[in-house]
């Protein structure tokens, strides 16, 4: 017994004309309930009733499509791909095969291929969730800079950074290189990075000409798309504006003495921003690309001057060790080598009138006693140490 593969559909078909074979259906209700046209419904009842359920089956069942590639054009294309193009994902592949090889392979069909091959894989990434933001509706209405570190000469060469400037409006990418313009950085980490190691550039001047000669008219002719309306909105550029963009900015606090710091020096504001500042205030001091320092509250530019400290009296070289390192030897008639002190000696009355022993009177003699308050109250005994 024969097996047949059927579909969905042809198993459908198979029913609907089953019933007409049984004569339960008309041609016209069997075109109904399939929803095709009456000359099909005759042309599939008349393969049916000739060939049974075998003629309900799709002819090209089991053969090649018509327009399959060629055997010799897959194994040209895989062939190229594993010479020039590893590493490169089928899209870009594709565009480069067609535009310096000659060979035209649809981006699906190049992608089974490889996969087929084992010569790429899908890297599959869980994205995050984020809302989408409408594109502004001019061009230069709002254009978007980031800078995208990265090996950009897949080791020919050091790091380099490559200034990435895209339209909102358009995605127009310009000569200078958050949503939009990060995953451009990405196309062109693929992209531009693959091109350079194909071409042999290895240095910053040979990559900046190809790239605006080159690279970005094809990059935005493939990619960049007509503005919502036809208005230009750029603005004329501001020379000392844009110095002050394009500059180092850091936040100061003005002290008591109305001075910033700065760098290990001062900036002093003059008398005359008393009106604009006062101490504790922050204001921004701006360094510019031609060596200027500048000092901003806001859009208000203030003066200032240099602070110079006045140098103070340079301290005295500390004396080097003289003589002997032993220490000096007193004298035999040194004070130290005699008594502690010679005092005279008391009075006999006083001594007598004292239980006080000739330490006392020592003691008397170095810190002599104030007078006392009240004469005639009683003198305290001490008993001092001998």
């Amino acid at each position: 017994m024969e097996t047949i593969s059927m579909s969905g559909k042809e198993r459908r078909r198979l029913e609907v004309f089953s019933r007409v074979k049984a004569r339960e259906f008309s041609l016209a209700r069997a075109a109904d309930l399939l929803g095709i046209s009456g000359r099909q419904a005759k042309r599939i009842w008349a393969r049916y009733r000739d060939e049974g359920d075998a003629g309900l089956v799709h002819r090209l069942r089991g053969r090649a499509s018509n327009r399959q590639p060629q055997p010799i054009r897959k194994e040209q294309a895989l062939e190229l791909y594993r010479e020039k193009y590893a590493g490169y994902g089928p899209t870009l592949a594709a565009e480069c095969m067609e535009r310096d090889d000659g060979l035209a392979a649809p981006t699906s069909t190049l992608r089974r291929w490889l996969t087929s091959a084992e010569l790429w894989k899908q890297q599959r990434r869980r994205k995050q969730h984020r809302r989408r933001r409408p594109r502004r509706e001019h061009y230069g209405e709002l254009v978007q800079l980031d800078g995208s570190h990265h090996d950009w000469f897949e080791g020919r060469r050091g790091l380099a950074v490559l200034m990435v400037m895209i339209d909102d409006a358009t995605g127009r990418v310009f000569a200078q290189a958050k949503g939009r313009v990060e995953r451009v950085d990405r196309t062109l980490q693929d992209r531009l990075v693959k091109e350079l190691t194909r071409l042999g550039i290895s240095d910053l001047e040979s990559a900046n000409r190809h790239r605006v000669e080159s690279f970005l008219p094809r990059f935005n002719a493939q990619f960049a798309r007509a503005a919502a309306k036809r208005a230009d909105v750029h603005r004329p550029v501001d020379d000392e504006r844009m110095l002050r963009v394009l500059s180092i900015q850091e936040e100061r606090v003005v002290m008591p003495d109305w001075t910033l710091r700065w760098h290990n020096g001062f900036m002093q504001l003059p008398r005359a921003t008393t009106a604009i500042v006062q101490p504790g205030d922050r204001v921004v001091v701006s360094e510019q690309l031609d060596g200027r320092r500048r000092v901003f509250v806001g859009e208000v530019e203030l003066p200032w001057s240099p602070f110079r400290e006045q140098c103070a009296t340079p301290p005295k070289e500390p004396r080097g060790p003289t003589g002997s390192s032993q220490g000096q030897r007193p004298k035999a008639n040194h004070p130290w080598r005699g008594k502690l002190l010679a005092a005279p000696p008391p009075p006999a009355a006083a001594v007598a009138g004292s239980r006080c022993s000739a330490p006392a009177a020592l003691f008397a003699t170095l810190t002599p006693q104030p007078a006392l308050r009240n004469a005639n109250r009683p003198r305290r005994n001490t008993q001092h140490p001998k």
